[in-house]
């Protein structure tokens, strides 16, 4: 059945150069993202820990989820090939906002997608007059690779979207509720609306509300796992019933079949002609992949949602206690005895 490769998914380590010395570790923003995936034993931080015994336990456990992202991170250099795939990779421009930043670089693979970026502060000299003494800030990303089934329920949107404009046949694979998520998110895009989910027990036939303005649609979605197989009557009309019991007007019956049959056709134009409803429209897995590859195009690169938006960078140096510690162990309470 194959995988879905995703790279939402990344480190971000803020990186120093002070006097010649190199230092990095996570970010603030980093942490925050990744720390409820490390795995720590909350029992070990219990007050009656001596002060000392504590502050060893917090440092060991520190150094523990920093060399973890190190590690994710993988082999600290720029390079020129996928960590992943091999493939040579592409050379890209980063907006640079020339009062914050030095220069920026991207590095992507348009094979698989994997992606690399850096950010670089201009140098600052603590003492104009020591032209000797410096410090540079610098944040370096790299997307982490994760991969799905593709009958998953966990797999991102994104990357389902941009996984069937190259592997259409995935299409009748899909998990059924995933399948009415990634309806709701490309009508979202396609039709710039807003829409809303209400698939699952007790929807009364109904999967999706998709709201433009003054207008409303409701939405069926069929997954079939035939490639071959066309869209029957019987699930046609049982979705008219629904709209009519719910007094709504206008549908969308959206299958992955490759088309419907000609009775399905038939009565959909016949209520619309005897004005039971007044639109419903029969979307087959076709078109409905056309319209995956159209809002596919409008997805924001995975590098670009990680860029930095904070004014500051340095403002996301772990100083003190550190912020993975707050929120891994909870701050320190020194015990009364």
């Amino acid at each position: 059945m194959g995988k879905i490769l995703d790279y939402t998914d990344y480190v971000e380590l803020l990186c120093r150069e002070s006097d010649g010395a190199y230092y990095s570790e996570p970010s603030r923003h980093d942490v925050r993202r990744s720390v409820r995936r490390f795995q720590f034993c909350r029992d070990e931080f219990t007050q009656s820990a001596s002060p000392i015994e504590r502050q060893q336990r917090e440092t060991s456990l520190l150094l523990s989820f920093q060399d973890w992202r190190h590690e994710v991170f993988g082999v600290w250099h720029h390079v020129n090939e996928c960590l992943y795939c091999g493939c040579t990779l592409q050379r890209g421009e980063l907006p640079v906002d020339p009062a914050r930043f030095r220069e920026a670089s991207l590095r992507y693979c348009a094979n698989c997608g994997w992606w690399d970026t850096e950010e670089e502060l201009h140098v600052e000299y603590p003492d104009p007059a020591d032209s000797k003494h410096y410090e540079a800030f610098s944040i370096h990303r790299r997307g982490v690779l994760r991969e799905f089934a593709v009958d998953g329920a966990e797999v991102p949107l994104v990357a389902l979207r941009r996984h069937l404009t190259l592997h259409p046949d995935s299409l009748h694979s899909l998990n059924p509720h995933r399948l009415e998520r990634l309806v709701e998110s490309v009508f979202r895009d396609f039709m710039s609306c807003e829409a809303i989910h209400l698939g699952g027990p007790g929807d009364g036939g109904i999967d999706l509300v998709l709201v433009n303005g003054e207008q409303r649609y409701v939405v069926q979605v069929k997954r079939r796992s035939s490639p071959t197989s066309a869209e029957g009557i019987a699930a046609v009309r049982e979705f008219v019933g629904a709209m009519v019991i719910a007094g709504e007007t206008r549908g969308l019956f959206v299958s992955t079949a490759p088309t419907f049959s000609r009775q399905a056709a038939r009565d959909a134009d016949r209520v619309q002609a005897r004005g039971a409803i007044d639109y419903l429209e029969l979307i087959n897995g076709k078109r409905l992949l056309e319209i995956c590859e159209i809002t596919a195009t409008l997805d924001v690169p995975d590098w670009a949602r990680a860029l930095t938006l904070e004014a500051n960078i340095v403002e996301h140096v772990n100083t003190g206690r550190s912020e993975f510690l707050d929120l891994a162990v909870g701050p320190y309470v020194p015990s009364v005895r």
